[in-house]
């Protein structure tokens, strides 16, 4: 496989930088590095999710393909409260989120090492979030789909940003198979987000 930010082990070589994100009423300072997705800026699919996010209180929360940390970490900020988990396939960005969680002093935010649930068995949380690895291909996005969907509990939601020529009306099409009701709850520049619900 070429080295894309999805691979475990990034071979690019190390150019660590911070940036700064600037969403939702939050304004903090991130470090990144090559070999992890969207390492110059927030982009944009992940700030729409942000945005567009509905978090409870409380309760158990999953970032899910991490990164750097930005969406897991902004749910952490916004609801002290939330237990965060944030794991990535890419361990330099694992380390990269752990390094930013304990510079925010995130003691709710654990972070680990994971190719989808494959760390996570028996864990359920009340909202799974995710801008996919959608270059990575169909198999591989929907595989996330399907575990997503046995990893809430009852009444939990699964919040998903895909561009609409990355596919995602087919991605849509395959959270309809999957969850009780789908809602698309934001664009904009091509991007969708959808909220989907389990029983």
């Amino acid at each position: 496989m070429a080295d894309h930010y999805f691979s475990s082990r990034p071979k690019a070589v190390s150019a660590r930088r911070a940036i700064a994100m600037r969403v939702r009423g939050l304004d903090v300072s991130l470090m990144t590095d090559a070999g992890v997705f969207s390492r110059n800026r927030l982009d944009y699919g992940t700030r729409l999710l942000i945005e567009a996010m509905d978090l409870p209180e409380e309760g158990d929360v999953l970032d899910l393909g991490c990164g750097y940390g930005p969406i897991g970490i902004a749910a952490a900020l916004l609801r002290p409260r939330l237990r965060v988990v944030m794991t990535d396939v890419n361990e330099r960005a694992v380390e990269l989120a752990k390094e930013n969680a304990r510079r925010l002093r995130l003691h709710r935010v654990e972070v680990l090492l994971s190719d989808g649930f494959e760390c996570l068995e028996g864990r359920m949380f009340d909202r799974i979030l995710t801008n996919p690895p959608v270059r990575a291909g169909k198999k591989v996005v929907y595989r996330l789909v399907e575990e997503a969907a046995r990893h809430l509990r009852p009444g939990g939601q699964f919040w998903a940003v895909v561009q609409k020529k990355q596919g995602a009306d087919s991605f849509k099409r395959e959270l309809e198979r999957r969850f009780s009701a789908v809602e698309d709850v934001a664009r904009g520049a091509g991007f969708r987000v959808y909220c989907s619900t389990v029983d």
